[in-house]
């Protein structure tokens, strides 16, 4: 009961960081004309995904399979996108200092 416990914060911990820190990004480093656009898709991707992760971790569970393959199973997707967020140019440091250095010298 520990181990699944832990597991749920540190989901918890990782979904809540994303959800607060991937709309601001996305806001910040899209083309004016596409933001709302982006937002909007971004926020139904994300009740899309919930109900997905339900229907599979449903059917997995009705499967028999253990508890720790079903959350395990959400890992796969969430390395996938870690990976894609460290590729993502635009996201190191240095070039977010670069860039917010001449936004403000404007």
């Amino acid at each position: 009961m520990i181990q699944l416990a832990a597991i749920r914060f540190f989901m918890g911990v990782a979904i809540g960081g994303e959800y607060s820190i991937g709309g601001p990004l996305l806001s910040e480093f899209s083309p004016p004309k596409l933001r709302g656009r982006l937002l909007g898709l971004t926020l139904i991707a994300w009740y899309v995904g919930f109900m997905m992760a339900f229907i599979i971790g449903t059917l997995l569970h009705d499967a028999g399979t253990p508890w720790r393959l079903v959350i395990g199973t959400s890992t796969i997707l969430a390395f996938v996108l870690f990976l894609a967020r460290l590729a993502s140019p635009n996201l190191r440091a240095g070039s977010l200092r670069r860039d917010g250095m001449r936004k403000h010298s404007r």
